[in-house]
């Protein structure tokens, strides 16, 4: 990788140093340039971070946005090289600003970015119906149990039904507090692998329960159908959690450690929107 740098960046690495965070097996890092200067670093290793990295480079190279992180060098073959700008010392939530008024418009603008990108797939069930059937392994994760899930299961499974994940908007896709930070031009958003046409409040919906995971309240007027989108990402994170851990993760029993607690989030945001 070293050799590749140099020819593309005209600078010698000097050192490289692995973030923490990140559920992608690529290979990825900071490296400190001999001309001074640091970039951040990823390489793929398999044929499923190859297709990722073609993605995100997609992306960095088709859109021009202060929202999006510069692209500095790209090289593509049978182990893509990503170079991007240090985003180190942004601000990396937790904490979350106390106002995501600003975050909420750039996602807005995101939504509104045109890009030729393939359609997100529609549900063909909610997810509550598959754990209706086998309520055991989301019970075991100790948030509700099955009575609960019982009870409760039908008003779910309507409820987060009536969520349309297609449309036209350009979305992430997987979008939280783990792929975005705060700076000085305002919030930019990382790891675009998923990149797809949308419904543009998946991205919403899947921030504000990070940020409801951190203590925050989300503005009432940020998401329609908050109870749906509630007990949607509920039944998505329970069934999750409840699995294990997949083979293409870095760090998978951190991964569902992350869900089971989205998951338990979610539940209290479904009981408090829907009243159960």
């Amino acid at each position: 990788m070293n050799e590749r740098l140099t020819r593309l960046l005209g600078a010698r690495p000097l050192g490289f140093e692995e973030p923490p965070g990140g559920h992608t097996r690529a290979i990825r890092g900071l490296v400190r340039l001999d001309s001074g200067d640091r970039v951040f670093v990823k390489m793929a290793d398999d044929k499923r971070t190859a297709t990722a990295l073609r993605s995100e480079h997609h992306v960095y190279s088709s859109i021009t946005a202060e929202w999006l992180p510069r692209l500095v060098a790209w090289e593509d073959g049978d182990e893509p090289l990503l170079v991007l700008e240090d985003l180190s010392a942004s601000r990396w939530p937790p904490p979350w600003p106390e106002d995501v008024a600003l975050l909420l418009r750039t996602l807005s603008e995101v939504g509104a970015t045109p890009l030729e990108v393939e359609p997100m797939q529609p549900l063909t069930s909610s997810p509550w119906t598959g754990i209706m059937k086998n309520p055991q392994p989301v019970a075991a994760l100790g948030v509700v149990d099955i009575e609960w899930i019982s009870d409760h299961g039908p008003a779910l499974v309507e409820r987060s039904s009536a969520i349309d994940l297609t449309g036209s908007d350009l979305i992430h896709a997987d979008l939280g507090a783990e792929n975005l930070c705060f700076t000085d031009r305002g919030p930019v958003i990382v790891d675009w692998e998923f990149t797809a046409r949308g419904n543009r409040y998946l991205d919403v919906a899947t921030t504000m329960l990070d940020y409801r995971l951190a203590g925050g309240i989300p503005p009432r007027d940020a998401l329609p159908n908050r109870g749906a989108w509630a007990a949607l990402l509920a039944g998505f994170m329970g069934d999750q959690a409840s699995q294990p851990p997949p083979p293409w993760a870095a760090d998978g029993p951190y991964l569902r450690s992350l869900q089971r607690s989205l998951f338990r989030e979610a539940i209290d945001w479904t009981q408090a929107e829907l009243r159960i």
